[in-house]
């Protein structure tokens, strides 16, 4: 199912640097393709386009962040109020995975937050380990990791960005063009795009290679099929 814009834009992070990178010399950059999607990445994608992204939550309003529904309360003057790192949240929840989310830290700047926790020991307690390269994230997700690509804004009362990175089949020359496809909240909702868009408002971000990712291999054996 294709996005349905519902905004401007804002996104997601997590890995190692991308963009400004040298070529490499690994034979996983040079690639035509990425290695056929295995069956966990089909339950990942069916999960991701269950969580219905372009109509919850949406910038603009306060939301309980399990659900992306508005929660009623009055939205103050400050900020576009938009939940990319709640979204990311909610997804791990529904798939029995834990990333720091709501009541552990507030949603206000919990994007930032999330960035330090996952290079935190908690976060490698948790489950979660560093992604060296867009392939790498690439070739995590089509194994149905869970696979988080994140921002941290170095202004610290500023929110950076999150996404989840969606499995896929780009080969070297889209990868570094344009980025792994991913599906976000934020200032526009997206079910697909890929991460140059995505993080588009996040200068920095994709120009200046900031980004990182994180993946987990998920908890399947407890999911029904």
């Amino acid at each position: 199912m294709k996005a349905v814009p519902a905004g401007a834009l804002l996104a997601l992070g997590g890995g190692l640097l991308l963009g400004c990178a040298e070529p490499s010399s690994d034979n996983s950059d040079k690639r035509k393709a990425a290695p056929r999607p295995g069956p966990d990445s089909v339950r990942l994608d069916s999960a991701f386009e269950g969580m219905d992204v372009t109509r919850h939550w949406i910038a603009g309003r306060n939301i309980d962040w399990e659900t992306g529904d508005p929660d009623g309360t009055p939205v103050g003057p400050v900020g576009h109020h938009t939940h990319c790192s709640a979204f990311v949240a909610a997804v791990c929840e529904r798939l029995g995975v834990f990333i720091l989310r709501p009541p552990d830290h507030p949603q206000l700047l919990l994007a930032d937050a999330q960035f330090d926790w996952l290079g935190s020991e908690a976060g490698e307690k948790a489950g979660w380990r560093p992604v060296k390269s867009p392939a790498a994230a690439q070739d995590k997700a089509n194994a149905g990791h869970l696979v988080v690509a994140i921002w941290k804004n170095p202004d610290p009362e500023i929110a950076g960005h999150v996404a989840l990175v969606r499995p896929g089949r780009k080969s070297a020359a889209p990868l570094e063009s344009e980025g792994v496809d991913i599906i976000q909240a934020g200032l526009t909702n997206y079910d697909r795009t890929n991460l140059k868009e995505g993080f588009k408002n996040h200068p920095g971000a994709w120009d200046d290679g900031e980004l990182r990712y994180f993946s987990h291999p998920g908890a399947w054996d407890t999911i029904p099929r």
